[in-house]
């Protein structure tokens, strides 16, 4: 019975234990001048390094552009602010494409929209008018379940508990008769 019990437990607590999905949001931007497409992937749940109203923005962020990779910082904005984003170079360059806002949710949480969005050149990075300057496609891209720590301590311990259970030894039975 106590074997049942532990065994039970165990099995319990490995259903219990869910693994953690991860997932990425990947952006690619098809200029109409080719020299203009760039890409980037962000995490499904960032983190902005900083938030201001109506924006936000990711430091010493990644993009590969047509010209190899640069770093730089990656600016989204609202549609009070000309939608779109922003990415600026230490060195003074980058792009500015305004169009439709491309999160839900505020600043310090976005949620990017999938889709396919037109954007803009604009030169400020303020509101959607000036020439369209290519599409911008976003999608999610779900990656394998990654197992949390708590879940391997929880199968470890559970396969280590029926291992110890099945090696224990018990008693033999003791049997009685009695004849009447």
């Amino acid at each position: 019975m106590k074997k049942f019990l532990l065994a039970a437990a165990s099995c319990a607590a490995l259903a219990t234990a869910a693994p953690a999905a991860a997932a990425t949001v990947l952006f690619n931007f098809v200029g109409t001048d080719p020299a203009d497409s760039f890409s980037f992937s962000i995490d499904d749940s960032p983190v902005p390094d900083a938030t201001f109203p109506g924006s936000f923005e990711f430091d010493s962020f990644d993009i590969t552009t047509s010209t190899g990779d640069d770093i730089g910082t990656l600016v989204f904005f609202d549609l009070l602010n000309g939608g779109g984003l922003d990415f600026l170079t230490g060195i003074g360059g980058g792009f500015s494409f305004g169009g439709p806002q491309l999160y839900t949710g505020g600043e310090a949480n976005p949620v990017f929209q999938p889709g396919t969005f037109i954007l803009s050149s604009n030169g400020l990075g303020v509101g959607p008018g000036g020439t369209p300057a290519g599409t911008l496609t976003i999608s999610s891209v779900a990656t394998g379940a990654v197992p949390e720590p708590g879940t391997w301590m929880l199968m470890i311990l559970g396969f280590g508990a029926m291992g110890a259970a099945m090696r224990r030894k018990t008693a033999p039975a003791k049997v009685a008769v009695s004849y009447s």
